[in-house]
C-alpha cells in the first residue's frame, strides 16, 4: 500500500513502480501447504487479493521463474514490461574448506558418507524427504544425514531413532560452512508441487558457490539448468531416485568431482550477482524509459 500510494504522488514527476514476485502463494501455492484450513478459510481470499491485484499497477514486473512469469501475463501484465529475475550466488562470502579439515572440526569421520540439508521443509517436501531417507538408510547403513536450520517438519520416529539422522537446528555462519564443506551430497527435495515450480530454491547456491555435489528434484526452472551444465545430480520426484542419487554420489568420486566443478562454474558464470545486477539495472533504465547503453 506505500509503494502504491507513492507511485501515485510521483506519477508527476517521472515515478516508476517495479514488483518482484519471487514466491506462487495464493491459489493452490504455499499457503496451501501451511497447517490450519479452518484459519486459512479466512486469511486465504485476503493474501490471494494483495498477490493479484495490483500487478496491472506496476510499471516493470521481475519474476523468479517461468510458471511465474505466465502467471503474470494470465493476470494482463504486458510481456515486454516483465523479467524473469534469478536468484545469485554470493560468491565473496563463501569459499571451499578443506573436507578432511571441516570434518575434523565436526567430529566426522573422514571415510564416512555424509548428506546435508539446510533450511525449511515444506510438508510435501518433507515426505518425499524421509520416504527417501528410509531407503538410503537401508541401503547404507553407515551414511549420515544432517538437518540444519529450522527445518519447521515432524520428523518420524523411525528415522529419530535410527543413529543416521542428525538434527542440528540453527547453527553460526561458521558451522554452516563447515557442514557444507564437510558434505559428500547436498539435498534438495522438492515435490512436484505449484508451490514447487514457482519458486528459486535458494538454498542451492549456497552449495553451488561452495562447489558441492547437489541432488535436486526435477522441478522448477533451476534444476533444468543445473541438469543442461551437468552441474547436480538431477532426479525425479521420487524417494527411490532421492535415495538411488545419493548413494551414486557416495560411491562415484568421480562424478561428484565432475559436478562440484561445474558447480563452480554455474556459480560464476550464470548466477554471479554482478551478472545478475547488470540485467536488472538494465530492466530498471527500459522501465523509466532512459536510453540503455
Amino acid at each position: 500500500l506505500p509503494a502504491l500510494y507513492a507511485r501515485t504522488q510521483s506519477r508527476q514527476s517521472g515515478g516508476r513502480l517495479v514488483i518482484d514476485w519471487c514466491d506462487w502463494w495464493g491459489r493452490g501455492g504455499t499457503q496451501a501447504e501451511r497447517p490450519g484450513k479452518l484459519v486459512k478459510f479466512f486469511y486465504a481470499p485476503v493474501e490471494t487479493f494483495f498477490e493479484e491485484a495490483f500487478r496491472t499497477w506496476a510499471d516493470g514486473t521481475t519474476v523468479i521463474s517461468q510458471a511465474l512469469y505466465e502467471r503474470v501475463l494470465a493476470l494482463g501484465v504486458k510481456p515486454e514490461s516483465t523479467r524473469i529475475l534469478k536468484q545469485g550466488c554470493d560468491l565473496e562470502a563463501a569459499f571451499v574448506r578443506d573436507r578432511v579439515e571441516a570434518r575434523r572440526r565436526l567430529g566426522l569421520l573422514e571415510s564416512q558418507p555424509i548428506a546435508i540439508t539446510v533450511g525449511a521443509l515444506m510438508a510435501a517436501d518433507a515426505t518425499l524427504f524421509f520416504d527417501s531417507l528410509r531407503i538410503l538408510f537401508q541401503k547404507n547403513p553407515l551414511c549420515r544425514v544432517f538437518m540444519i536450520g529450522k527445518h519447521g517438519a515432524r520428523i518420524p520416529d523411525d528415522l529419530k531413532q535410527s543413529g543416521q539422522l542428525t538434527e542440528t537446528g540453527f547453527v553460526p555462519e561458521e558451522i554452516l560452512q563447515d557442514y557444507i564443506s564437510a558434505c559428500d551430497v547436498a539435498v534438495i527435495p522438492m515435490a512436484d508441487t505449484l508451490a514447487s515450480r514457482a519458486r528459486w530454491p535458494s538454498r542451492t547456491n549456497l552449495f553451488l558457490a561452495a562447489g558441492r555435489a547437489v541432488v535436486i528434484s526435477r522441478v522448477g526452472d533451476l534444476p533444468k539448468l543445473l541438469d543442461r551444465e551437468q552441474a547436480a545430480l538431477v532426479v525425479g520426484c521420487d524417494p527411490a531416485q532421492f535415495a538411488l542419487g545419493c548413494l551414486r554420489l557416495f560411491q562415484d568420486k568421480s562424478l561428484r568431482t565432475h559436478i562440484e566443478d561445474s558447480a563452480c562454474r554455474v556459480a560464476n558464470q550464470f548466477l554471479a550477482w554482478s551478472e545478475i545486477v547488470n540485467e536488472l539495472e538494465t530492466f530498471y533504465l527500459q522501465v523509466i524509459g532512459d536510453k540503455v547503453l
